[in-house]
């Protein structure tokens, strides 16, 4: 993205997985130069999106070099280079320093000991780049009894609280099975990049930034813990209602698995829905007033679907916005993909790379001057960058790249 207001800022990437990928993507996206670091392949369950765990395909078919065709890395991975390095060589830990001397930015999110193990403590990089902005997203920060538990999203969402409130009622809390804390560490990362980017235009320092993944998703939750100590009552699981309003629901609609979602913010939401409904519910005393609907919301719901069963989803939500009323079909993956608005709005992109085929990929929501980037690539092949990487930043010959290949210290495919 050569107009991207990042233009010029190189990134060290040695994120993996989910969070620390979708952050240097979004930087990515902005215009910076992203060189994604990987190291041979790990054969473990999701530790590396090339080769473990959520292997899907295209046309599932995982291809000569599936490595390069699963559907997660291609996803969070546009926009990058790559190069694949051995940090355990002494060599392959040469390059990579001398790579670190020609980056404004080094991001990873391995557990608090895994590169200080390695001898690459922050120390050791600042020595090869004084002003190096080093962000570090660990699940439980570099410091405090739990610095070196290894964390994912999944296992991250209980202990931020989330799910205590997740769920339809108090026995059994629930997650919400995507590990909602990646992404929420992913754009938390984005932003402390940016603003260290800004405070080094300002001083011209580097800084050392621990951002604890958990700690982001507590952030998102604070109404939770304010209501907590102005009540001294911790919330409880409320399905899809809401503390104080009715109706506050997600209702079936005609079809199979079709739904819609429904509010009222107030009487005059009340009265636009109970007018538009029919069925005597202006009528029907024990609707006439919020705290009415409250009360009795186990009734309220079931008035609410038995009216909303037969209907289109798509025509209802039209019919209910025009009455001026909160509603919205729940959209599923291949109603969202051909959905009018956004495909108006030029939102997907349309990538891919030499082993995979082009596939639509969610776009940025960031347009800039009312401009959407129109010059992205498509994700990396797995070392595909070795030779313009260290040939052009660190001036290595032909010859020495060659010999790094023969000797294994780089790489283009995993080991057999």
């Amino acid at each position: 993205m050569a107009a991207g207001p990042l233009n010029g800022v190189r990134i060290l990437d040695m994120t993996q997985v989910w969070a620390g990928p979708l952050a240097t993507r979004i930087l990515a996206d902005l215009g910076a130069d992203v060189i994604k670091v990987e190291a041979p392949l790990s054969r473990g369950p999701a530790v590396v999106p090339r080769g473990g765990g959520a292997n899907i395909y295209p046309d599932g078919d995982p291809g000569e070099r599936p490595w390069n065709r699963n559907g997660l890395f291609n996803k969070l991975n546009r926009n990058k280079r790559s190069v694949s390095i051995d940090l355990k060589t002494p060599r392959g830990k040469e390059l990579f320093l001398g790579i670190v001397a020609e980056c404004d930015v080094l991001i990873e999110n391995f557990s608090a000991r895994a590169l200080p193990s390695l001898g690459l403590d922050y120390e050791t990089l600042r020595a090869a780049h004084e002003t190096l902005i080093y962000i570090a997203m660990p699940g439980f920060g570099l410091s405090g009894p739990y610095r070196d538990w290894v964390a994912y999203g999944p296992s991250l969402e209980p202990m931020s609280g989330l799910a205590s409130v997740m769920g339809y009622g108090p026995d059994e809390p629930r997650v919400t099975t995507m590990g909602s804390p990646d992404p929420v560490g992913g754009v938390a990362a984005a932003s402390a990049v940016v603003n260290a980017l800004d405070r080094r235009r300002r001083t011209g320092e580097g800084c050392f930034i621990d951002l604890a993944q958990r700690e982001a998703a507590i952030s998102m939750l604070g109404e939770m813990y304010v209501e907590y100590q102005m009540t001294g009552e911790a919330r409880r699981p409320m399905g899809n209602r809401h503390a104080s309003i009715a109706p506050h629901g997600v209702y079936r609609c005609s079809g199979e698995d079709n739904w819609i979602s429904i509010t009222t913010r107030d009487a005059v939401d009340w009265a636009a829905l109970a007018e538009l409904a029919g069925d005597g519910w202006a009528a029907d005393a024990r609707f006439h007033t919020n705290t009415g609907r409250k009360h009795d919301e186990d009734s309220l719901d079931a008035v609410i679907e038995a009216w909303t069963s037969p209907q289109d989803k798509f025509e209802l939500m039209a019919a209910l916005q025009g009455a001026g009323v909160p509603a919205a079909a729940v959209l599923s993956a291949p109603e969202l993909l051909s959905e009018p608005h956004l495909a108006d709005r030029g939102y997907w992109t349309e990538l891919g790379s030499e082993d995979t085929p082009t596939m639509t990929f969610p776009g940025s929501p960031i347009l800039i001057d009312g401009q959407r980037a129109t010059d992205w690539a498509g994700p990396p092949l797995l070392g595909e960058h070795n030779d313009e990487v260290l040939g052009d930043l660190l001036g290595l010959s032909e010859g020495e790249i060659k010999q790094l290949h023969a000797d294994g210290v780089i790489i283009d495919r995993p080991p057999a």
